[in-house]
């Protein structure tokens, strides 16, 4: 038994260091233990670390040692507590091929410039994996923390490899690699300034968070209980902006939205699509602002779902593309001045259904016209209209629609 402890109970002690130039073998049966006497010690093993027996964290543990080798071929149970692993200097690194097991507080915190790797034979189960300050989180084989956050770093995926149940935040990270990032159904992927260069299939809850551009490279796949939410902010700068190199497929919810309120502005979101995003039927693509804020897809869009602008408020969205709609376009109006309003850079052609949502009591008077889509050139016509009382019908011109009160 190797143990790491302090005499007292208070609330602050001296750190307790262990360091050995030649490193530590820690045999098979053999148990090294970080105790938690003392809030606030800090508890230290400077040296290259082989584990083949166990390591039991009751408070918190650092490995600081440079330019060596750490290897788990045992376990390491990290109950509630966090373990520490500076991957500085030239080969630094840490192969898990044992196991390490935590609580839902417990978390492994990996950063520098080397790599920490999840060998095939190894598991990590519970609390938090983390990578930060230039790491690299390389996935040989799938792992189950219940939080998988990465920041300033990369997670390389193996062929076969997928991220498993947990929890996402990724910020300013890349993943990439020949395996599948996974969301699954009732979990959640926060992403901001990040990069998803391999396959995600998407069965839950996709968030992007300013500022900056987040990008998914590979393709994706969602189903019903699928969510994409950009969530820009209300500073300058602050905006949410999602890139997707390829088509997108909804079958659940989109929606961009901000973190203005009332008459606050901020800036906007932005969801941009390389190729064409069809919203299937069944399918919702929201343009929700709390604020001043206008939207923008850019991109061309297929609707056969429902396009719903800002529910329970006015303000536009712009479709930087072209547009065709077979299902039903959602707006909204309080006046003859207030109102939702969908703009369209390319061709519109219009089918489906325009409904308008009257708010606060709005009833249509003979002098309202309400212009609530404009374009490059409209084609066709609403093949329904579903409108307040007072607004009786709709005139197509060669760039817009108009709703009539008379």
């Amino acid at each position: 038994l190797l143990e790491l402890d302090a005499q007292g109970a208070g609330t602050a002690g001296a750190a307790n260091t262990v360091s050995i130039p030649g490193g530590l073998v820690n045999a098979a049966g053999a148990t090294i233990r970080a105790t938690a006497t003392l809030r606030g010690a800090a508890r230290t093993l400077a040296t290259a670390l082989t584990n083949q027996g166990t390591v039991a964290l009751l408070g918190p543990l650092s490995l600081p040692a440079t330019s060596v080798t750490h290897t788990n071929s045992g376990t390491i149970a990290l109950g509630d507590a966090e373990l520490r692993v500076a991957l500085s200097g030239t080969g630094a690194a840490f192969t898990n091929d044992g196991a390490i097991t935590a609580n839902t507080a417990g978390r492994l915190v990996a950063s520098g410039s080397g790599t920490w790797t999840q060998g095939a034979g190894g598991t990590f189960t519970g609390g938090t994996l983390a990578a930060a300050a230039g790491a690299t989180l390389a996935l040989d084989a799938t792992v189950a923390p219940d939080t998988l956050r990465a920041e300033d770093a990369t997670v390389a995926l193996a062929a076969g490899v997928t991220t498993g149940d947990a929890t996402m935040i990724l910020s300013r990270t890349t993943v990439n690699g020949a395996g599948q990032g996974t969301v699954q159904a009732g979990r959640t992927l926060t992403l901001s300034a990040a990069t998803i260069g391999t396959a995600l299939a998407n069965a839950g809850t996709l968030i992007v968070r300013h500022p900056g551009t987040s990008t998914l490279s590979g393709s994706v796949t969602m189903t019903a209980t699928s969510v994409i939410r950009t969530l820009s902010g209300t500073g300058a700068g602050e905006s949410a902006i999602l890139a997707i190199t390829g088509d997108l497929d909804n079958a659940g919810l989109i929606e961009l939205d901000s973190e203005a309120s009332g008459t606050e502005a901020g800036e906007a979101s932005e969801l941009s699509v390389t190729g064409l995003l069809t919203n299937a039927a069944g399918a919702t693509l929201r343009a929700t602002a709390n604020g001043t804020v206008a939207h923008r897809i850019t991109g061309s869009v297929v609707n056969a779902g429902t396009l719903e602008l800002t529910p329970g408020r006015t303000a536009p969205l712009l479709i930087d593309g072209a547009f065709t709609n077979t299902g039903t376009l959602v707006l909204d109006a309080s006046s003859g001045t207030q109102f939702d309003a969908l703009g369209v850079t390319g061709i519109a052609t219009l089918g489906g259904t325009l409904t308008i949502n009257g708010l606060a009591g709005y009833v249509g008077d003979p002098a309202d016209q309400l212009e609530v889509l404009t374009a490059g050139s409209v084609v066709g016509s609403f093949a329904t209209l579903s409108l307040p009382v007072g607004l009786l019908s709709a005139i197509y011109a060669g760039t817009t629609v108009t709703i009539s009160g008379t």
